[in-house]
């Protein structure tokens, strides 16, 4: 999970600092190798967002400061591919 804009959410009982660029670590990798599709799926609502790689939840966040904004997808230097890309409102 990644808190940019100084925005701050509270994982594991711990709350980050509000800074430009803040990272939280995830809880367990489920990543598939290099070469496979990953299915990665991100909920948030209302302050709480969880994080979903492969079926298992890799972080679970809570009292988020950003309650509605811009969605980023970034990669990290490397390369990476995106498909069958998704964006539903729930009610």
């Amino acid at each position: 999970m990644l808190g940019l804009g100084l925005s701050t959410i509270e994982v594991d009982g711990k709350q980050n600092e509000s800074k430009p660029y803040s990272s939280i670590v995830k809880s367990k990798a489920n990543e598939f190798p290099k070469g496979e599709w990953n299915t990665v799926e991100v909920l948030s609502f209302n302050g709480i967002c969880v994080h979903i790689v492969n079926g298992e939840v890799v972080n679970y966040g809570t009292n988020s400061s950003l309650k509605k904004g811009k969605i980023l997808l970034q990669s990290e230097f490397a390369e990476i591919y995106y498909k069958n890309v998704e964006i539903r409102e729930f009610n």
